[in-house]
């Protein structure tokens, strides 16, 4: 197994949470590669198969080290949103983590026991989904399976 096989590996299981990374060769003599996170970050693969964030201060030794970083950083935001009530952004995590492929969240209704989310997929107009508990419980909840 290569390098960049290692990475994919390691990165796998964050697109249940609606993350998506694009991977390509580095353009410079420093890397290998690039691992760019849809809507995030980009990170570089070093020559010796440790990795540093592009434009930041982030750095590591594995991809074990790189998967840590970003779900904290996801779980930071999940729980960011649910505490200000961005159910667009809680929604689309919980819709994806359900395996869902879910493109644009339409509206959101909440009550004292259930959300009601109404979204819309590639292929579909829209589609609804209920989910049991308020916006900040859902965005909790999901901070905290994210959470290594």
């Amino acid at each position: 197994m290569n390098t960049l096989d290692d990475y994919k590996t390691a990165l796998g299981p964050l697109t249940r949470y609606g993350l998506a990374f694009t991977y390509r060769q580095a353009t410079d003599w420093q890397a290998d590669y690039e691992i760019r996170q849809i809507a995030g970050r980009t990170f570089r693969v070093l020559n010796d198969s440790t990795w540093a964030e592009r434009d930041g201060t982030a750095t590591g030794a594995d991809p074990a080290s790189l998967a840590d970083l970003i779900a904290r950083r996801t779980a930071r935001n999940l729980i960011r949103a649910a505490e200000t009530g961005d159910g667009r952004t809680v929604c689309m995590a919980r819709l994806a983590y359900e395996g869902a492929d879910p493109m644009a969240v339409i509206d959101i209704r909440e009550t004292a026991r259930m959300t009601v989310c109404r979204w819309r997929g590639r292929h579909t107009p829209w589609r609804q989904r209920r989910f049991k508990g308020t916006i900040r419980s859902i965005g909790l909840t999901l901070a905290l399976t994210l959470e290594p």
